[in-house]
């Protein structure tokens, strides 16, 4: 199934880590086809991980898991540069699995999954700082994402726990785990405490931070600061949410919860509007969903992992 999904916020184009097929699909934003990268001799795939399109110019990031490094191409799906080879020394990397980039500054950071670390690049690959060392290491990073003024988050899914960091690379935020900066509560129940987190998105308009935590059902909503703003599906009511999105235009929040076989829809105070989909191989069904994203539209793609493909819903149809 597909191993991530991105949709560019500004145009609506699609990118599609297909996993299985060593490739990365780009579609329009009409759900037409319009090219696959990954086939040529130059940007060969192998099991691709994660993808993610630079807003600003269009460039797709690819984590290239099963070759340790992560390839970019141009918007046309042209192949532009290689980073990484396979190691554990700076601008090496070991089973990449996730990446982000910063529409700001085209800086690219990868979740070097096996070297339990982050990775920041230049836009021209240069390796520019590494994250985790500074805290002892990530113990499994499972979702990168980049904020206002270049913040990135990490979910350290083994860790119970979310780092935010500076665009300098200096440790801002602890979230969850031992000395959670959530609301001063590192416990369970309505505080910060993280079972595990799977996905972590940031609100490109507030910097809010949203964490997928899937053992504990739920998802937690963070301000800048740190401080808990608001639990989705408190008490476990979410079923092993994945993905998580916001609405750049509304502040709206999208969970994929896996084995709900549904998305579920959240305002941007974390009221619940309304969920769709439901275990089925059918249009507007799901098995297994893994990922959301938006674009400014107000489309959501999912990941529907399971029936071995992406859908793309508006959300006015949605409910």
């Amino acid at each position: 199934g597909p191993a991530g999904v991105a949709i560019d916020p500004a145009t609506g184009r699609i990118a599609v880590a297909d996993r299985g097929n060593d490739r990365v699909q780009v579609f329009g934003p009409g759900g037409e086809f319009e090219h696959s990268i990954g086939s040529g001799r130059e940007g060969s795939l192998r099991h691709p991980s994660g993808v993610a399109i630079d807003p600003l110019s269009g460039r797709i990031a690819v984590a290239d898991a099963d070759n340790h490094r992560v390839q970019v191409f141009g918007p046309g799906g042209e192949f532009e540069l290689a980073i990484g080879s396979h190691g554990d020394g700076r601008g090496e990397l070991d089973w990449p699995s996730g990446v982000a980039i910063d529409p700001a500054t085209g800086r690219i950071a990868v979740a070097d999954e096996g070297n339990h670390r982050v990775q920041v690049f230049g836009p021209g690959g240069e390796p520019a700082f590494s994250l985790g060392p500074e805290v002892g290491g990530i113990a499994l990073p499972a979702g990168v994402a980049f904020g206002l003024g270049g913040r990135i988050a990490v979910a350290d899914a083994d860790g119970g726990r979310v780092l935010v960091f500076g665009p300098d690379g200096g440790l801002a935020l602890s979230l969850g785990g031992n000395g959670s900066d959530g609301g001063g509560d590192g416990g369970d129940g309505a505080g910060g405490g993280i079972s595990r987190p799977a996905g972590v998105a940031i609100d490109p308009a507030t910097g809010r931070i949203a964490v997928a935590d899937a053992d504990g059902g739920r998802v937690l909503v963070f301000g800048r600061g740190g401080g808990i703003e608001a639990v989705l599906g408190s008490d476990g009511g979410l079923d092993t949410p994945r993905g998580v999105a916001f609405d750049p235009s509304t502040g709206r929040i999208a969970v994929a919860e896996q084995w709900g076989h549904r998305v579920t829809v959240f305002g941007p105070d974390g009221g619940p509007e309304f969920s769709f989909g439901a275990s089925g191989r059918g249009d507007g069904q799901f098995f297994g969903p893994t990922g959301v994203a938006f674009d400014f539209s107000g489309r959501i793609a999912v990941a529907d992992a399971g029936n071995d493909r992406v859908q793309v819903f508006r959300l006015a149809d949605a409910g």
